[in-house]
């Protein structure tokens, strides 16, 4: 499986807006299934993102999930790429030329996006 740094920002924006008590097992997205939003939230938690855990049965039942919250890390993620048009350069100029991308390369593309805004 490929990283879908589209579905990742999604959950991690999902996150960030749920209430905490809404956060077992409650995510779904559309165009995505449930066993790829599980395996993106093991590499989230594996990343230092989100704080919480994925639940693998033996059975043939679907794995769950709890999110607890998102870690330090995870915030500025989503601050970072939350703005739409900061998110439209990351996409353009970043994900989409080199194929290849870190959270923090990401991160640091889109705080000189806001940097630039602000004049910086």
């Amino acid at each position: 499986m490929k990283r879908d740094a589209e579905l990742i920002r999604k959950m991690l924006i999902a996150i960030e807006e749920c209430p905490a008590d809404e956060r077992i097992n409650s995510f779904n997205f559309e165009g995505y299934d449930h066993d790829t939003v599980v395996r993106h939230l093991e590499l989230l938690i594996d990343a230092g993102l989100v704080d919480g855990e994925v639940i693998h049965y033996v059975s043939s039942d679907p794995s769950n999930f709890v999110v607890h919250d998102l870690t330090w890390e995870g915030h500025d993620f989503v601050d970072a790429v939350r703005d739409e048009t900061i998110w439209k350069k990351v996409k353009e100029k970043l994900l989409k030329p080199t194929g290849s991308w870190t959270f923090g390369l990401i991160v640091e593309y889109a705080k000189a996006e806001i940097r630039s805004r602000l004049g910086f």
